[in-house]
């Protein structure tokens, strides 16, 4: 996994001076829809939440990386966490990461939910979370920043992710088995 690549990348993106104006932008657009006004400390605290969620979620896919490897279930983990690794990485995506901040918020929303789905499937199986997921009580601000029609277009991009790695699993364990019987 290319954790610390993911961070480098985050760092890079947030260092430019620049970094927050799309971001900004957004707020004031949603202020303006939502007939609220935010001053400079509320402006302030939603740049602070949301780069600390963005940080908090690429050290998330290594924690689970590693929990993944430490509970050998890579086989299922690795092409979620792959996915979400890329999609982080790839700097034009639904919301480019030219916009800095603001660009980074569906990369991190994207990569939280299928942590969080990958450790629902695996405390369904063993009964216990592969990992801490609280950073989850985020997403719901940030899905109300990121927008719609995006936020759930994403939702539906991690279950069509997981569902397509089930699947292929089970095909390989179906052909394995009627291999043995073979």
């Amino acid at each position: 996994m290319t954790g610390q690549t993911i961070i480098k990348h985050i760092d890079t993106l947030l260092s430019d001076p620049t970094a927050n104006d799309a971001f900004d932008d957004r707020l004031e657009q949603f202020a303006v829809d939502h007939s609220i006004t935010l001053g400079t400390n509320d402006k302030a605290a939603m740049a602070e939440l949301a780069e600390g969620y963005i940080r908090a979620v690429a050290n998330l896919l290594i924690e689970s990386d590693i929990a993944a490897t430490a509970a050998g279930i890579q086989r299922f983990t690795a092409p979620i966490i792959q996915t979400a690794a890329e999609y982080f990485l790839q700097p034009k995506d639904y919301i480019s990461d030219d916009e800095g901040l603001y660009g980074l918020l569906d990369d991190a929303y994207l990569a939280c939910r299928f942590i969080v789905r990958i450790s629902e499937i695996f405390a369904a199986e063993r009964g216990v979370a592969l990992i801490d997921t609280t950073l989850d009580r985020h997403s719901p601000t940030i899905r109300v920043l990121i927008g719609e029609p995006l936020a759930t277009r994403l939702d539906n991009d991690v279950e069509n992710v997981i569902q397509t790695v089930l699947s292929q699993i089970q095909i390989e364990q179906i052909q394995s088995l009627q291999f043995q019987s073979n």
